[in-house]
């Protein structure tokens, strides 16, 4: 469609000489506001870009002050805890391990004794209890509460190490005790050379002067429960270091600190990410000491009179122009960024983080960044004065005009469908019904759009199972809530990272990478569709069962997988609950056939038992004296006592309501082993029978007693038949 009028009568067209001379001064009236517009939109347009690169810095800082108390929390939880767990121990400390002690040796210098070490300790020892330096005056050993302290610190500290790469060693150093304790694991050689001493026994006078300190900062301060010290180079692990000390009291006295040296490696690494603009940054600690700065890493200096120094003064490291009265002005309102000569400065730290982040970044650089947004304005300047002189009338007439109201019913149309169309003449008519029809089809799909993405939400956030995505490479890009539940992970710490990292255990990370890389290659996946019994990991290291469904979505011609996992571990704990109590059933179907069985069997033992007791005692009574009568003697006896087997095995199979009596617990007793005797004899068991006389009688069911001592016999009978000879019962 053309966008030009129709050529008209020349007769009846306007002198176009007359019509651009009349209008040239009106053109250059509306050039000149325009152009005015134009150059205060672009002061407004420089002060809102510079206003925004502030905003973005300032948002960048509370992120990386958000990270640095991130990086230290470890540390202030860790001594917390050590501090906490040495007050707690310290009137009743755990037992002492044996192995600990009998590793506990004299360190031998020149052939004398110098203090106790572990220096000799095994290796598994090390790693368990790392290293206890001893080094009393008078050359005795630590006594056993002090190394019972000792083991208790030890064994809370090992944890927390495995857990942090940062924390270098965590130190227990009583007060009024030539003790110190570390760990892990260090040759006590290597710690001396650090501090330039050869002998444990020159230790005690450098301890005493840090007791009396901390005791003097523990009096001056009752309320400050730790403390952190300045950056220093540690020659024993070579890395720029700070400790965290925690000073342990017990009902008000100071007792000693707990002490972990932090590595400080990662502020420098931090800083070397954060460069965007041209600047510098430092991080500092509460006195301003800098423990990393941008420009000039930190390194040690060694003066000849004395140890490694360092130059850790922030006064010391700042650029020309920038002053320490300027910084301090930036501490007193954190987080703000403000100029000053020439830079632009911001400072500040999280509640409870020992460092802040400072700074500072030439106004120039910044300034730098809205220049090219100046660029675009006078370009239209340009354009502005071309489209005026050229034709403005016409343009205004036959385009601006109608364009306009086009732009305008544009607008109209994005806060109200049923806005009017404008009354423009046929060759925009075209573009009006082209504009409505394009509006009206983009909100239906924006509004199917969101209806759509709205039920799907709501069927992934409500789903009672885990629901994860990933996409080809296996980087998760979908978590729902009970995912979140099911694993302790959000779904922002979740999305982008490897979902083999996440939940699937160390020992099945190989498999499932190597059936991820087969999926990619196009191979045949083995498991999709299938229900699967799985292990998975929750994030604080703890395996459960799933059941888990995998199928494959292909979305713009990637394909994407998702998994539905189910916590089965209840199901199963109810399963086996049950097996076990089907089994128990059984147990107790199986008895109580076998005590029917036992009671009929006694019955028909009891008949002749009683008839050999019978003719037994007559024979007793007609051999008179001798030999005979003693053997018929013994026949008596021994069926007398298989009588009482018989009938004490009835009263065990017998169902019977509940009998109280007078009940001698001695018979009982003795009943009971003889009934067992057998057993005992053949496992090797010798039973000795000590019962003190005269007991009183029981009111009680006497079968239920026999039984419980049947049972106690029992028990000792599985207990002692593993034991080595003898055994006595």
């Amino acid at each position: 469609m053309p966008l030009m009028p129709t050529p008209r009568d020349p007769a009846a067209a306007p002198d176009l000489s007359a019509t651009l001379a009349s209008g040239r001064w009106l053109i250059w009236l509306l050039a000149v506001p325009v152009l005015a517009l134009l150059a205060f939109l672009m002061a407004a347009q420089v002060r809102q870009q510079r206003s925004a690169a502030e905003s973005a810095i300032e948002r960048r800082h509370e992120e990386r002050v958000r990270t640095l108390h991130n990086l230290a929390r470890p540390a202030i939880d860790h001594v917390h805890d050590l501090r906490v767990r040495m007050e707690q121990v310290w009137a009743h400390p755990p037992a002492l391990d044996a192995a600990l002690a009998t590793a506990l040796r004299p360190r031998l210098l020149d052939g004398r004794p110098d203090g106790y070490t572990l220096d000799g300790a095994a290796e598994p020892l090390r790693a368990r209890y790392g290293q206890l330096l001893w080094y009393a005056p008078d050359g005795s050993a630590p006594a056993a509460d002090q190394l019972r302290r000792a083991q208790a610190f030890l064994e809370h500290a090992r944890p927390a190490h495995a857990r942090a790469a940062g924390f270098t060693a965590s130190w227990w150093l009583p007060t009024g005790t030539a003790m110190s304790v570390g760990y892990p694991w260090f040759d006590s050689a290597t710690s001396l050379r650090s501090l330039n001493e050869h002998a444990l026994i020159s230790l005690a006078a450098y301890r005493a002067r840090g007791d009396d300190e901390r005791r003097g900062l523990a009096e001056r301060e009752p309320k400050r429960d730790s403390y952190w010290s300045p950056p220093y180079f540690d020659d024993a692990s070579g890395m720029l270091t700070v400790s965290h000390a925690g000073l342990v009291r017990v009902d008000g006295q100071y007792r000693g600190e707990v002490m972990l040296d932090f590595r400080l490696d990662d502020l420098q690494t931090l800083l070397a990410g954060w460069r965007e603009l041209p600047g510098r940054q430092w991080i500092i600690d509460e006195r301003q000491r800098v423990l990393a700065d941008s420009a000039q890493p930190i390194g040690p200096a060694r003066r000849p009179d004395s140890g490694p120094t360092l130059k850790v003064a922030l006064a010391d490291r700042l650029p020309a122009g920038i002053e320490v009265a300027m910084v301090d002005a930036a501490l007193r309102q954190p987080g703000v960024l403000a100029r000053h000569d020439g830079w632009a400065l911001i400072a500040g730290s999280a509640a409870g983080s020992p460092w802040t982040l400072v700074q500072a970044l030439p106004v120039s650089a910044l300034d730098a960044q809205t220049g090219p947004t100046l660029r675009p304005y006078v370009l239209i300047a340009v354009a502005l004065l071309l489209a005026f002189v050229a034709g403005q009338l016409l343009l205004s007439r036959r385009f601006v005009q109608p364009a306009a109201q086009v732009l305008a019913y544009l607008r109209a149309l994005q806060h109200d469908a049923a806005a009017p169309p404008p009354s423009l003449d046929a060759r925009w008519r075209p573009w009006v019904e082209a504009v409505t029809a394009t509006f009206r089809s983009l909100r239906e799909a924006v509004q199917r759009e969101r209806r759509s993405e709205a039920l799907k939400a709501a069927i992934t956030d409500h789903a009672l199972v885990a629901l994860i995505s990933t996409d080809e490479d296996g980087r998760v890009v979908e978590f729902n809530p009970a995912a979140e539940a099911m694993f302790g992970i959000t779904r922002a710490q979740a999305a982008g990272r490897p979902v083999g990292e996440l939940i699937v255990p160390a020992r099945h990370r190989a498999a499932h990478e190597a059936g991820m890389a087969r999926m990619r290659a196009g191979g045949a996946p083995r498991v999709m569709g299938q229900l699967l019994d799985l292990q998975a990991v929750r994030a604080d290291g703890r395996e459960f069962p799933v059941e888990m469904r995998l199928w494959r979505t292909e979305v713009d011609g990637v394909n994407h997988y998702t998994a539905s996992l189910a916590d089965v571990t209840e199901r199963r704990a109810q399963a086996e609950q049950i097996d076990r109590q089907r089994e128990a059933l059984r147990q107790s179907e199986k008895l109580t056939a076998m005590g029917s069985l036992l009671a009929g069997v006694a019955h028909e033992l009891n008949n002749p038992l009683a008839i050999v007791m019978g003719r037994a005692s007559l024979l007793e009574g007609k051999a008179g004296e001798g030999e005979l009568a003693a053997d018929a003697q013994r026949i008596r006896e021994a069926a007398d006592r298989c009588g009482r087997i018989v009938r004490t095995f009835l009263a065990m199979a017998r169902s019977r309501p509940v009998q109280r009596a007078e009940v001698q617990l001695n018979d009982l007793v003795r009943a009971a082993v003889e009934l067992l005797q057998y057993g005992f004899r053949s496992h090797g068991i010798d039973v000795v029978v000590e019962l003190a006389p005269g007991l009183p009688t029981v009111h009680a069911d006497a079968d239920q007693l026999g039984q419980v001592v049947l049972n106690l016999l029992v028990n000792v009978q599985h207990a002692l038949a593993g034991a080595p000879a003898p055994r006595r019962a």
